[in-house]
């Protein structure tokens, strides 16, 4: 069985997503992304499973949490039949048979629909021991809270890279490369809306402390 939040008012009426056990839903971040309602939160919610095996929506700490009968809620059992509000968006909980699913369209998130265009680029590439090794900490975006250790380069960062995928929607596939120089490890710009502390930069040799910005997204380095 498949279960999925169709839209019965507001900017998404009639549109439909599915809905699978770790998803979030916001408007700037998340698998399902209410773009058009700037009354939902950037993250408003998370699809958790609860031991039962049932799907339930719990508020990633929105403003607004979630209404359901006229009453605010921060979590919502998705069962069968279930209505509930997020921003000016409201939804109904539908279940589908696995024969429904295989011919029915739901609405791509923003990974599927960059996916479905992505030519991936398999031109083979020397590796090389990063000296010192780079320590890579997302502290602000979709990513926030993850690290990276790296030992050899290069490495490649984006959303849709076939190295190291980063959670941000204002990204081109493949956002910036850290690799090995004589003069040490360097990051150089892939895409057209990187900062480098700051200030447009297409290459710089890293230093420890040095920040990377990706659309929303902001990366810190640490040196070993």
């Amino acid at each position: 069985m498949t279960f999925l939040l169709k839209g019965l008012a507001g900017p998404y009426q009639n549109k439909h997503f599915k809905i699978i056990a770790g998803m979030s839903l916001g408007r700037r971040q998340g698998e399902i992304l209410l773009e058009q309602d700037i009354t939902v939160s950037s993250l408003h919610g998370r699809v958790i499973s609860l031991p039962s095996g049932q799907l339930c929506l719990k508020d990633a700490g929105s403003q607004n949490q979630f209404l359901v009968n006229g009453r605010r809620v921060s979590s919502v059992d998705l069962i069968e039949g279930a209505v509930f509000q997020v921003g000016q968006c409201v939804f109904q909980v539908i279940k589908m048979t696995d024969k429904e699913h295989a011919g029915f369209a739901f609405e791509k998130n923003w990974k599927e629909v960059i996916f479905s265009t992505l030519s991936h680029n398999t031109q083979p590439t020397t590796a090389s021991s990063l000296n010192p090794s780079v320590q890579v900490d997302c502290i602000q975006g979709p990513s926030a809270e993850t690290s990276w250790f790296l030992g050899f380069g290069p490495r490649l960062f984006g959303p849709l890279c076939e190295d190291i995928e980063i959670l941000e929607k204002d990204s081109a596939d493949v956002a910036f490369e850290i690799s090995q120089t004589n003069d040490g490890p360097s990051v150089k710009s892939l895409s057209k809306n990187i900062l480098i502390n700051k200030i447009n930069a297409s290459e710089k040799l890293l230093e420890d402390g040095d920040e990377i910005q990706v659309g929303s997204s902001i990366f810190k380095i640490r040196l070993g």
